[in-house]
């Protein structure tokens, strides 16, 4: 194009090489060059395939019951678009499948903060359900009976292809999830011995927990009469401080424990919303003792302690360090009555649970007497 001192000459390269250094020289149509040809150094930067991160499940197998409907959370990534993502499993053991594909579809794709996301996106997350007893994919029209029985394994993993300008797109192939068919009754052992031995880290927490309110205040006592620590009155506190902290790390562990049993009930379909309900209220209470910070609420009564604890030991006033103890003694009293309370809330779960557990294992065997008795 013609523009005021001169001319505008437009045009585009295919960059194919990762590595090349390109030569630009104007040459007129009776052979004159350019004064000055420009030298380009370009740097390629090869199309990488696309990265699949599974975030749930983490582990890579999990023991199922034959009507369950897991969840299934994943992101994929790639570095220029994602063209295609599929979902792939198959059952091997009594019935034998091939893979079955599904095409992940659109309402299934979002960001962890709900923001719409859609093929051709660089990154997708995807939330969605294998239900064993519908045997369909969320979204879909398709139905594919699995028919799995106890001792079968059904493998699930994932398919992503990218974009591409120059040969063939690039694609990548998950990490395969195998999931082990188990009786209900074995797994909901499994789930009963969980929370038993939860039962017994909590215990011990509590007894820690009572010992370390007494030894706080012990140290009211001895270092809230002096003016400036010495040496041996911080390292006194910081012991102290580091006890707490490992009763807070012990609770959040039990917490994620607790949620984990409890959803892995409801998927499986074992548990009942009242049973589930129990498990979440004990899971509430562990927050009030150790926070949330995806609730904002940074801190519980156990973490509290701690920060109250270091503020003793940083004081340089007696009346101000007088009342951090005071304080933490009251946050950990305050715990002691959450672990408690857990306990407590354990204890009535599995009461209710095996009531539950009973009443399924008679209609089991009624369902059994019936059959025998129609098979005659």
């Amino acid at each position: 194009s013609k523009e005021e001192g001169g001319t505008r000459l437009n045009g585009e390269i295919k960059v194919t090489q990762t590595y090349s250094e390109y030569h630009f020289q104007l040459l007129g149509v009776n052979g004159l060059e350019n004064r000055d040809p420009r030298r380009y150094r370009i740097q390629g930067v090869e199309d990488q395939p696309p990265r699949f991160k599974i975030i749930d499940p983490l582990a890579e197998s999990e023991d199922v019951t034959d009507i369950c409907a897991r969840p299934l959370l994943f992101e994929v990534t790639d570095d220029y678009g994602l063209a295609s993502i599929h979902m792939e499993y198959r059952v091997l053991g009594s019935n034998e499948t091939d893979w079955i594909v599904f095409a992940i579809p659109p309402e299934l794709m979002g960001g962890a903060e709900g923001e719409k996301q859609q093929i051709g996106d660089k990154s997708i997350r995807v939330e969605t359900v294998l239900d064993l007893k519908k045997t369909t994919l969320p979204g879909s029209t398709a139905e594919i009976p699995l028919r799995v029985k106890v001792g079968d394994h059904v493998r699930i993993r994932f398919r992503a292809q990218d974009y591409f300008d120059i040969g063939k797109p690039n694609e990548s192939v998950s990490r395969v999830i195998t999931l082990s068919v188990k009786s209900m009754a074995e797994i909901e052992k499994a789930l009963q011995d969980e929370i038993a031995h939860l039962r017994d880290i909590l215990d011990v927490q509590l007894r820690k927990q009572r010992a370390q309110y007494n030894r706080v205040g012990r140290l009211n006592q001895k270092w809230s009469v002096v003016d400036a620590l010495v040496g041996k009155g911080k390292r006194e506190i910081r012991s102290a401080k580091l006890e707490q902290n490992g009763i807070v790390d012990r609770l959040v562990s039990v917490r994620t424990d607790v949620r984990r049993v409890m959803n892995r009930g409801m998927y499986n379909r074992i548990f009942t919303k009242d049973s589930a309900d129990k498990l979440q209220e004990a899971a509430d209470v562990l927050t009030s003792m150790i926070g949330d910070p995806t609730r904002r609420e940074k801190y519980g009564f156990a973490l509290g302690a701690v920060q109250k604890l270091e503020e003793a030991g940083s004081s340089v006033s007696v009346s101000e360090r007088a009342i951090f103890f005071r304080t933490a003694q009251d946050l950990q009293g305050q715990t002691i009555a959450g672990i408690q309370k857990v306990l407590d809330l354990l204890k009535k779960w599995a009461s209710y649970q095996e009531i539950i557990r009973a009443f399924r294992e008679a209609l089991d065997i009624q369902k059994s007497v019936i059959e025998g008795i129609r098979s005659k």
